[in-house]
């Protein structure tokens, strides 16, 4: 009997079975999405990190290359990694240098990886680095040449299984690397190179090993800090104060450079705490050039740097305490080299940030140099000057401790750490973007619309089975016996649907990674992921969706047996609970528009409305018509035939929802806030660290930017460089990089800086985006960052701010900044605001795009790239956009089903009503008149659905109405009418005379 049966109603359960593969394809190929992410971000790890176990860091400094003759690290490569660029057809090409002991490399040759290949191409590459990197780049004294270069030949490759795509960072986008020599490498940087092959700051181990199995085979030397006797120094000139505090120094000794001692111009002198008070010790030289005798009293003057080489000029007055002989002031702890001096022949080849006058210098001051170079002509009290002399660069050039003291030095204290990456690595690839739920999220409209097309076949089938069904009644089945002949019949319609669904979840999965590789491709920022499918996402898919599928049979054979010829329901009971619901949807509105402005909750208003307009319809067509007047013949069909009308309604409804609230929230930014940009125009990354105020009309004349507009006003910040956090990484984020700001330019970007006044701690800024999506933290969460000096500190998350330029980064005071990373120097990132006018008026984008042009001019030596705030925002909302086209083409996915079932409640609708048709032709109605009066009856249901569709989508945005750019309310307008034209003419081939004839 089943089997006749479903052979006879094949045309329903046909159909029924096509929407449970359809609805079984997105459930399954949404959760297989989610695994191939996972899993292709898992061998993106594997891929970055090679057979890499525990990574050891030196934080700004450097180590020793004979660390790695240790057993511990027998098996490591070490590396001098530098951030550095490649200057290519125009193009500022950031790339990671890897200088390693690359014994197939000859000198001046390279490897790069694919990506970079990708880029530049094989043949000459022109390399710019950082150069003096030994010397702190704060130093008032180091060479004013900040860069260097290196012409080197890419021979060939490096592919991901040799470890081409090295990466010290979460982050799901390949590098781009380049591997040379390290002993050229440190040549062209300046270090030194007499007993080594040059400094290494990174270890890369394929054993494992804790911090405490480190520091017992540390040794200070490592650490490019040495010791000779009692006295230690630093290959980097100065000691930082970690480092001195640590050593608990019997003496400290810090040399300077001076511009004038007495009468004498340009001097070196020393202070140490050995002196105190105002008391100044002389060479016997500087007492006879200057006359001057103990007891008398010298004036000397310096310079002091006040961040980005702002130099302030000093006065401090000295007592002549002693005079010795100069052979005395030669001794080791009183002088230091400073690169760009002390290696100079004469001092007219002095070469120095220091605004320095040639024309001070004297044959004496000559051959002074010339006999005994930068040997101090006087020491003075470090407690007179120390507050001026020290800095971020460090607080002694020497100092006097003991042996036990020096062995005492941990690598935490010179900002060295030993981690294992991997652990955490895939933590952040399995906890990162969970496509599963988004692709569900984004299908659910899909799988909606699925089930609903489901249900119609099967509620036309039971209501045409009506006879046959009170039949089994009158011969004594049981109500429980009917249902169960009718679920069993309809049970191998899902069995058999289901599988089908599961292959078609695989593919569907495909060729959305496929999408995602190609023109869905800013959704991802990569080439694209491979399918990792497990067995038991099928089992979880198949059991899910047969779950659903056996609880919609369920509710729908019930359902089936219930019904009756007509639908006469009484004037609904729960009018006031329409009422209530209705005026809830309309407060929460207007209390989300004056007060909330929240997205969420605007688009839940969308689905309370279109519940709301589809309950009032309902209760419209079911209304009970009273004895004066009856109901129009229209409403009456729609009653007659509204389990067919539900489908269309809903699927349309929602449909029409998805597609235009995500179309409409697309951002404009050319109409955001202007927290987004701060009002700046535009946004520059050096590679290399700019140390230099941009505001200082001689530091623009020193930088070529003296042509600048003189309204032009720059912000600096300094990075620190952690993982990338915004909407480009997939990973989760742990801590994002971090970016020091004066905290009286934070309110321009839309930071409450009352909230740092709130926390005694170090605390940070995250924009909303990245907060939520990237590192799924709230404020008051904290995160833990490696300070220089090797300390874990933890940092709370202050307040957030609104997403624009800074996205993806924290945001932190400088004077915090600098008191966890005084090592990062200078400023890697600089906003520019323009001189003031509109900022659409053709004039305004004319001095914009000049003044981008001659800041990459300008500033080229340090890898500046500079982009528009806007086209930073535009890059930023690509993620954004290439999400709403994904959810867009699959909301089109549903209302295309949506149309689909439309077209089959009409063709079902008019070959139902044949005997009706030809009741009219008998009462003398043309097939015309007939075909008018169908169309006006048919038309309601779609129309309906679209008006309700279309304003629970305008509620949905209305948060970002004002934000909609007019080009994107053309587009939409332009879409509804095509959709009202494809409604019509569905319904106009739908129902014609011929259909109406047969």
């Amino acid at each position: 009997m089943n089997t006749a049966s479903r052979s006879y109603y094949k045309r329903f359960y046909r159909l029924a079975g096509l929407a449970v593969t359809v609805m079984m394809a997105v459930l399954t190929g949404s959760l297989v999405l989610g695994d191939s992410v996972r899993g292709s971000l898992a061998d993106r790890v594997a891929e970055r990190l090679g057979q890499t176990e525990t990574i050891v860091q030196s934080g700004t400094g450097f180590m020793s290359d004979s660390i790695l003759k240790d057993e511990l690290i027998a098996a490591a490569k070490g590396y001098l990694l530098i951030e550095g660029f490649v200057s290519s057809e125009g193009r500022m090409v950031p790339v990671t240098v890897w200088g390693g002991d690359e014994e197939a490399l000859a000198t001046n040759e390279a490897l790069l990886n694919e990506e970079l290949k990708k880029e530049i191409g094989l043949g000459t590459v022109i390399l710019h680095l950082p150069s003096n990197s030994f010397a702190p780049a704060t130093s008032p004294f180091i060479s004013q040449n900040y860069t260097t270069q290196m012409r080197l030949q890419a021979i060939g490759i490096r592919d991901g299984k040799e470890g081409g795509n090295l990466l010290l960072h979460n982050e799901q986008m390949r590098p781009l690397n380049i591997f040379v020599k390290r002993e050229n490498l440190a040549e062209a940087m300046g270090f030194i190179t007499e007993h080594t092959k040059g400094p290494i700051n990174v270890i890369l181990s394929p054993q494992q090993f804790t911090a405490d199995e480190f520091r017992k085979v540390w040794r200070p030397s490592f650490s490019c800090i040495q010791m000779q006797g009692k006295v230690v120094s630093s290959s980097r000139v100065f000691l930082p104060r970690n480092v001195t505090d640590s050593l608990l120094p019997e003496a400290r000794y810090l040399a300077y450079f001076v511009n004038s001692l007495g009468n004498i111009p340009y001097s070196f002198v020393t202070a140490t705490d050995q002196l105190k008070g105002d008391n100044a010790i002389l060479s016997d030289y500087a007492a006879r050039r200057m006359g001057v005798h103990i007891g008398d009293s010298v004036t000397m003057e310096y310079y002091v740097v006040k961040g980005l080489k702002r130099l302030e000029t000093r006065n401090h007055h000295f007592v002549v305490s002693q005079i010795v002989p100069i052979s005395q002031m030669a001794d080791s702890l009183l002088t230091a080299s400073f690169p760009g001096l002390s290696n100079a022949d004469r001092c007219t080849d002095w070469d120095s940030d220091l605004p320095i006058d040639m024309s001070r210098i004297t044959k004496a001051d000559e051959d002074y140099w010339a006999h005994y170079r930068q040997t101090p002509k006087a020491i003075v009290s470090l407690d007179a000057v120390g507050n001026d002399w020290e800095g971020e660069y460090g607080v002694a050039t020497k100092v006097v401790t003991s042996p036990e003291c020096m062995s005492k030095l941990a690598p935490e204290s010179m900002g060295i750490s030993v981690v294992q990456p991997r652990a955490a690595a895939l933590r952040a690839a399995q906890n990162g973007t969970d496509f599963a739920s988004l692709f569900l999220s984004l299908g659910f409209f899909i799988i909606l619309a699925a089930i609903l097309l489901m249900q119609n076949p099967l509620m036309e089938m039971y209501h045409l089975r009506n006879d046959e069904i009170q039949l089994y009644s009158t011969l004594g089945f049981k109500r429980s016996d009917v249902f169960k002949r009718l679920y069993i019949e309809a049970l191998p319609t899902i069995l058999i649907a289901t599988p089908i669904g599961l292959v078609l979840g695989y593919a569907y999965a495909a060729l959305m990674l496929w999408l995602m590789a190609g023109i869905w491709n800013g959704a991802t920022h990569t080439d694209g992921f491979t399918i990792h499918a497990q067995w038991t996402t099928f089992l979880w898919a198949w059991l899910a969706g047969i779950l659903i599928c056996l609880t919609v049979l369920w509710l729908t054979v019930r359902k089936g047996l219930k019904q009756k010829q007509y639908i006469q329901k009484k004037e609904t009971k729960n009018k006031w609970l329409l009422i209530s619901l209705f005026s809830v949807t309309g407060v929460l509105i207007i209390i989300n528009f004056i007060i909330f402005h929240s997205m969420v909750l605007f688009i839940v208003c969308g689905l309370l409305w279109i519940i709301c307009c589809g309950l009032i319809g309902q209760a419209f067509i079911n209304r009970e018509a009273d004895d004066s007047l009856q109901p129009l013949p229209i409403i009456s069909h729609l009653r007659y035939y509204q389990r067919q009308n539900h489908l269309a309604f809903w699927t349309l409804a929602l449909g029409v929802f998805a597609v235009f609230a995500v179309g409409l929230n697309r951002p404009d930014t050319n109409h955001l806030s202007s927290n987004a940009t701060g009002e700046y125009q535009l946004f520059a990354e050096s590679h290399v660290p700019i140390q230099y105020d941009l505001n200082n009309p001689a530091s623009r004349r020193h930088l070529s930017l003296a042509d600048l507009d003189d309204d032009a006003h720059f912000l600096q910040l300094a990075k620190h460089t952690e993982d990338e956090a915004s909407c480009w990484n997939l990973n989760q984020v742990a801590a994002p990089s971090v970016l020091g700001m004066d905290i009286r330019d934070m309110a321009d970007f839309g930071i409450d800086t009352t909230k740092f006044a709130d926390h005694t701690s170090l605390s940070v800024a995250i924009d909303h985006e990245a907060l939520l999506w990237s590192m799924m933290k709230e404020t008051g969460d904290t995160l833990t960052y490696t300070s220089n000096d090797g300390r874990a500190m933890k940092v709370v998350i202050a307040t957030s701010y609104p997403t624009g330029v800074f996205h993806g980064n924290a945001i932190m005071p400088m004077e915090q900044f600098r008191s966890l990373w005084p090592g990062e120097t200078g400023s890697k990132v600089l906003l520019v605001k323009t001189k003031e006018g509109s900022p659409n008026t053709a004039d305004h984008d004319s001095t914009t795009m000049s003044e981008s042009t001659l800041l990459s001019s300008a500033l080229s030596d340090y890898g500046v790239t500079v982009t528009s705030t806007a086209d930073r925002l535009r890059r930023f909302f690509e993620v954004t956009d290439a999400y709403l086209s994904i959810f867009m083409s699959l909301g089109g996915l549903g209302l295309l089903l949506g149309l689909a079932s439309l077209l089959i409640v009409i063709r079902k609708n008019i070959a139902a009503r044949q005997q009706e048709t030809e009741l009219y032709k008998t009462l003398g109605f043309s097939t015309d008149s007939i075909v008018r009066m169908f169309r006006r009856e048919q038309s309601i249901v779609p129309l309906y659905a679209i008006f309700t569709g279309t304003t629970g989508s305008l509620i949905s945005i209305s948060a970002n109405a004002r934000g909609v750019s007019p080009s994107i309310w053309f587009f939409a307008l332009a879409l509804l009418l095509l959709l009202l034209f494809t409604t019509m003419v569905i319904i106009q081939i739908s129902i014609n005379p011929k259909t109406i004839q047969k």
